[in-house]
C-alpha cells in the first residue's frame, strides 16, 4: 500500500527523495508524540530532572531517533544533496542519541530538545511536497 503510494506520489527520479521525506515526516510526528507523552505525561520533565537514568519509554524514543538519523546521514551521503552543515548536524545528532544510550542518563533532556527541533519538521517537509508537486503560489501552498 504505502510503497504504491510513494511510486505514484514520487515522480521518476524523485521518487526516492518522495519516500526519504515521507520517513522524515513519520520520524518527526514519532518523536514528537514520543517526547510529548514522555515529558508531559510519564514524566519526569526535561529539566527537571537532569541526569536522570533513562526510563523504557526514553530509551525506545532514543532508539528510534538514533536509527533515523544514521538513516537519513546515509541517504544525505548517497545522494550528496545536503551541505556540509547538515551532515554535521546529523552527526552531532547520532552522537547525542548514542551517549544518552551508552550511559544511560539524561533522556529527558534530549527528548525535550528532540521536540523542540522536530516539532516543525512536518511543515516544511510539507512545503517541499507542494512545491515538487507544481503547486507553488496555489491556495495550498506554504510561502
Amino acid at each position: 500500500g504505502l510503497r504504491r503510494l510513494m511510486k505514484y506520489c514520487g515522480k521518476g527520479d524523485k521518487a526516492g527523495e518522495w519516500s526519504c521525506r515521507t520517513v522524515c515526516v513519520g520520524h518527526a510526528v514519532s518523536a514528537c508524540c514520543l517526547s510529548a507523552l514522555s515529558n508531559l505525561y510519564y514524566g519526569p520533565l526535561a529539566y527537571h530532572a537532569i541526569g536522570y537514568p533513562n526510563t523504557r519509554l526514553q530509551t525506545i524514543a532514543v532508539q528510534a531517533s538514533l536509527g533515523y538519523f544514521v538513516f537519513d546521514l546515509v541517504w544525505c551521503s548517497v545522494t550528496g544533496g545536503e551541505t556540509l552543515s547538515v551532515l554535521c548536524h546529523h552527526i552531532i545528532s547520532i552522537a547525542v542519541c548514542a551517549v544518552t544510550l551508552v550511559l544511560g542518563t539524561s533522556g529527558s533532556e534530549v527528548l525535550g530538545t528532540l521536540f523542540g527541533a522536530e516539532v516543525s519538521n512536518p511543515l516544511l517537509q510539507l512545503r517541499w511536497f507542494l512545491v515538487d508537486s507544481g503547486l507553488r503560489g496555489s491556495r495550498r501552498s506554504l510561502r
